[in-house]
């Protein structure tokens, strides 16, 4: 009987902490949707405010008379926090790595591996690389197998070969 009790009460304690476990999700995924409309808001006051500076630095333009392409100025040279953008780009290098030096390690495996890109395209043959023969030694298992154990097994069953009749000839050797 009492084993039934305990079972009982484990049971509800059990059912207990699931239904905390769900109403915690429950909040939990309210409070994700708060916080996602906020965002949301934020993000579109940010627009609204570029869009209106962008619209205010074009009455400033009109205002002053001025007839033109865009010529030093453009509505891209303004971060629309009334402030202009720094002249010049960085090279790619320094835009990754902040300006800092690059480590021996990473200017070693530059030199060996190359700096980012795709490179796919370079390890394709091509004429030049197809016409090479600066790799390639004639001859029975010679080139790409020269020096390596499977052509020396080759050229030891080979030697053993002309050691060893044919099948006719032993048979004749036999009799």
């Amino acid at each position: 009987h009492m084993k039934r009790v305990k079972d009982k009460l484990l049971y509800e304690k059990k059912v207990g902490e699931e239904q905390e476990e769900r109403r915690k999700q429950r909040e939990a995924k309210k409070y994700a949707k708060q916080v996602q409309a906020e965002k949301l808001k934020e993000r579109a006051q940010a627009k609204n405010k570029q869009i209106s500076s962008l619209k205010e630095w074009r009455k400033q333009r009109a205002n002053s008379n001025y007839e033109g392409d865009g010529g030093d100025f453009s509505p891209q040279d303004f971060d629309f926090s009334g402030k202009k953008k720094q002249e010049g780009k960085q090279p790619a290098g320094q835009r990754i790595f902040g300006g800092r030096n690059k480590s021996k390690k990473r200017e070693a495996r530059d030199k060996k591996f190359g700096f980012g890109g795709r490179k796919k395209i370079q390890k394709q043959n091509d004429a030049k690389s197809s016409a090479d023969d600066s790799g390639w030694t004639q001859g029975r298992y010679g080139g790409k197998f020269a020096g390596s154990a499977m052509a020396k097994t080759k050229k030891k069953k080979a030697a053993s070969k002309k050691n060893r009749p044919g099948k006719a000839r032993r048979e004749q050797m036999r009799s």
